[in-house]
């Protein structure tokens, strides 16, 4: 029995190991299939591009969009990617100094989960355009592991 048990539990930590390993690497927005993509516009979700998510092996990352630069930690979970975010500033100095209509990148207080499916990273996201919450523009990334 106990010969089970030690068996059972580094099969876990294999398994938890060998995902993390497969995460590991840089990903680029890419064009999503033709049905993905029409599956979330009809739900009024835009496709957001120009994001690159580099996943490195120590469990930090570093993920760059058109606007801002974020660095933290990572951890794999069932089928998703978890990001928690450390730090979080604009990409251009000048809003970095003075912010952007006297804002500043948030930094969130939970992760957020990327979905990990065939190859590639899916996640949706709803943006706004001010602290109060107003207009919120929906969208996904949609990731794909540059080769």
């Amino acid at each position: 029995m106990k010969k089970l048990i030690i068996i059972f539990v580094g099969m876990i930590i294999f398994s938890a190991c060998a995902k993390q390993v497969e995460v590991v690497g840089t990903y680029h927005s890419a064009k999503p299939g033709y049905f993905t993509y029409h599956r979330y516009k009809l739900k009024g979700y835009r496709y957001f591009s120009g994001l690159e998510l580099v996943i490195k092996d120590d469990s930090t990352f570093q993920m760059t969009t058109c606007g801002n630069i974020m660095a933290g930690n990572w951890f794999c979970k069932d089928d998703s990617l978890y990001i928690i975010t450390k730090t979080n500033r604009w990409r251009n100095d000048s809003l970095q100094e003075n912010g952007f209509n006297g804002t500043w990148p948030e930094i969130l207080d939970r992760p957020f989960a990327m979905k990990i499916e065939n190859g590639y990273l899916f996640k949706l996201t709803t943006m706004y355009d001010s602290p109060q919450r107003e207009n919120p523009r929906k969208g996904f990334d949609y990731l794909v592991k540059a080769k």
